[in-house]
Order: structure tokens, then sequence, then C-alpha cells
């Protein structure tokens, strides 16, 4: 019996050598399904499993003795004993415990900015942007927000806002040196009345929203000091605040006549010679010119 069994023992263990090495033969296959590469188990006559190391040498244990191991993923994707692994672009990755993949060195969030925009626009917000109006010259100067600015804005060479006093809205001029400030000067008011600098003095001290006036209306439009004159028919203000006429003849009164100055004779008199008259005369009693003039 002893030796019944003993010729068994070599059987089993020879057929046991034999399965092992057509095992370690597939094992060289680096494009396996997904099955782990590790030492192979066979049974021994008493029941008990029977380990093939890798270097083919046999030694008794258990089927689940395979914590030394080396389990790695044959598939080119799969994580591998390290624990890391390599993203699409190059940017590494951890498996964590888990087994989520976690950020590395190389791996940034977010999408990159675009490189090299076309000529003409820009990199704003990462993205290619016209270089106009919106986004004159920079990001965000926007030249049609500017104050006071009702239309015909451009974007100028070097990324300044081009526009001119037409385009500013009602009452409203750019008379700064800055673009960016828009039309910033109010036009209703000395001393920027109807026009850059325009100052109200004298006898138009007063703007109207347009331009300056005297602030006097008809049938005396002109302030002279502080009286409202007509400059076209005041003897004391003719033709100007302070430009009296000068007196005429005896018996005459000066005169103002659109904006000329002249004399009037007082009444009972009469102006003669009659074609060009230089005396006023009573006709009732001047023995020269009696009745009438000569």
């Amino acid at each position: 019996m002893a030796l019944i069994s003993l010729v068994s023992f070599r059987v089993t263990v020879a057929a046991a050598l034999s399965g092992a090495l057509a095992l370690s033969g597939c094992v060289g296959d680096p494009f396996s399904s997904g099955s782990d590469t590790q030492s192979d188990a066979s049974t021994a006559s008493d029941g008990s499993d029977l380990i093939i190391g890798p270097d083919g040498s046999m030694h008794p244990g258990s089927k689940d003795a395979t914590s030394d191991v080396d389990h790695r993923d044959a598939r080119p994707d799969g994580p591998q004993g390290d624990g890391s692994s390599t993203r699409a672009d190059g940017g590494d990755a951890g498996v964590s415990d888990s087994g989520e993949v976690e950020s590395g060195p190389g791996m940034e969030a977010g999408v990159d900015a675009p490189v090299g925009c076309p000529t003409g626009f820009l990199t704003c917000g990462g993205a290619c942007v016209a270089d106009d109006a919106k986004n004159c010259g920079s990001c965000g100067h926007d030249c049609t927000s500017l104050a006071h600015v009702s239309g015909g804005v451009t974007c100028g060479p070097g990324g300044g806002c081009t526009f001119t006093n037409a385009d500013c809205g009602p009452g409203w001029l750019h008379c700064s040196n800055d673009p960016n400030s828009g039309c910033e000067t109010n036009s209703t008011t000395s001393p920027n009345c109807g026009g850059c600098g325009v100052t109200c003095s004298g006898g138009t001290p007063q703007c109207n929203g347009a331009s300056c006036v005297s602030g006097c209306m008809a049938p005396k439009p002109n302030l002279c000091g502080s009286a409202c004159v007509d400059e076209t028919s005041d003897p004391q203000n003719c033709n100007g605040c302070g430009t009296a006429c000068a007196a005429g003849p005896g018996h005459s009164t000066p005169t103002c006549s659109s904006s000329a100055c002249g004399y009037a004779c007082n009444g009972g008199y009469t102006g003669c010679p009659t074609s060009a008259p230089t005396a006023c005369d009573d006709l009732t009693s001047d023995t020269s010119n009696c009745g009438v003039c000569g």
C-alpha cells in the first residue's frame, strides 16, 4: 500500500508540474482580458494546495495565499500597482484607495486660453473677441458706453475712443483732452455757454442754454448796467451801452434811430432849410423864415 501511495503521489506531482509550465506560458501575454498575473496553484494528493512559484518551485499552501503576489492590471488603460496613471494630455493622475482618480502634477482645471488670436482680435476671458468699439484696445474698454455720447463713436488707433461734439447728447460737449471722459461738459451754463470756454459777460451776462443773452426782453432787449434798453433807439446807449448822442442845434433834442444818432426840433420849431435842416426856427416870429423856411 505504501508503494502504491508513493507512485500515486509522484504521478500527481508530475501532472501539477506539467500544468504549471503550461500556465506560465499564458501569463506572458501583456494584453490579457484583465486577469491578474500571480503564482499558479495546484492540489497535492493529500488535498492540500501546492503553489508553483515564478521560478518553478513547489511548496504547500492555500489557494488564497496570494498576499505576496504583485497584482497588475494587464489592460493598457488600467491603474497599475503603484497607484498612478497617466492622462491623455500627459498629466499624472493618482488612484485613491477608493478607486477614484485624484489630481496630480500637470492636471489643471478649466480651459486653457487660446494662443495667438488673429490680427484684429483680443484674448478676453479665454476667448478671441474683436478689437472694436466694445473692446477698444483692451478687454472691456467700451467706447459705446461713454458719458453723454449719443452715437458715431469708433475705436481709433492705439485703443482710443474717437468721436466729435456732434456726437454728444443735447446740452453736452467734449472739452477735455481725455476721450474716455465722453461728453463731460455742460454747455447750458457759463463758462461753456453753447461752446467750450464761452463765458457770458458784459451786455450779455446770462446763458439761455445755447448762447449768451442779456436777460432783457423786447422792446428793450439790451442790458446796460442794471437797466434794460434798446440800443437801436436809445440816444444815451445808441448802438452800444453808454454811447450817448451829441446835442443838436438850439431848440432840438438828440435822437437815435436804427442805431444812428441825430436830432429832432422841439415842438413849435421847424428845421430849416427844408432840404437839409441845420437849425430849428419859429416860423411865426423869425423874420428870416416868416411862415416858411427862407
